[in-house]
């Protein structure tokens, strides 16, 4: 039976920024290279994958909470407004 924590949070745990950084330094990825998470949560890893590595970030999650964080933690990195959520 699942915890009522996990149920609370839609079973997202957040992968924590020193864990994602240090992920990030074991790739080498090519210039002007996409970087897909197709369960971005609130975008934050994405986000760091994508501005450590100098990737385009593409990301995709069904809660609307979420999405709307990861849009708006997409947006600086993509220059635009035209984020979907």
């Amino acid at each position: 039976m699942p915890r009522l924590a996990s149920i609370e949070k839609a079973g997202f745990y957040a992968t924590p920024v020193a864990i994602t950084k240090q992920i990030a330094s074991f790739f080498h990825a090519p210039y002007g290279g996409r970087v897909l998470d197709p369960c971005a949560g609130e975008g934050e890893a994405l986000a760091t994958l994508a501005k450590q590595l100098n990737l385009e970030p593409y990301g995709n999650e069904l809660h609307s909470g979420r999405a709307a964080a990861l849009a708006a933690a997409l947006q600086p990195l993509h220059g635009r407004e035209q984020l979907k959520h």
